[in-house]
């Protein structure tokens, strides 16, 4: 900046250096802040990728399980089947 350029502005030469040191110090610290917001997106996206796997994977349990209660009713089943062979059995033992 010219000399006619900082006696209209009113500064001095020093507040002149102090405004650009200041004004690039600002600079920096927004750079350094879109890195850091630049990486917290990524982590974000990865997390959420991660959170999706799972809730794949828990759909897939959820879908196994869902038959359960038919594997107790045919366990009772089974386990009357063997009664009444035991019964059989017993009676092909007697004769």
């Amino acid at each position: 900046m010219t000399i006619l350029a900082s006696a209209l502005l009113g500064y001095t030469a020093q507040e002149l250096t102090m405004w650009r040191i200041a004004l690039g110090i600002g600079a920096v610290v927004i750079a350094v802040v879109i890195l850091l917001l630049s990486f917290l997106v990524k982590i974000v996206k990865d997390i959420d990728a991660g959170v999706a796997d799972v809730l794949g994977a828990a759909g897939g349990v959820a879908a196994n399980t869902t038959h359960l209660n038919a594997l107790l009713t045919t366990n009772d089943a089974v386990v009357e089947i063997k009664k009444e062979a035991l019964r059989h059995a017993a009676l092909v033992e007697t004769l």
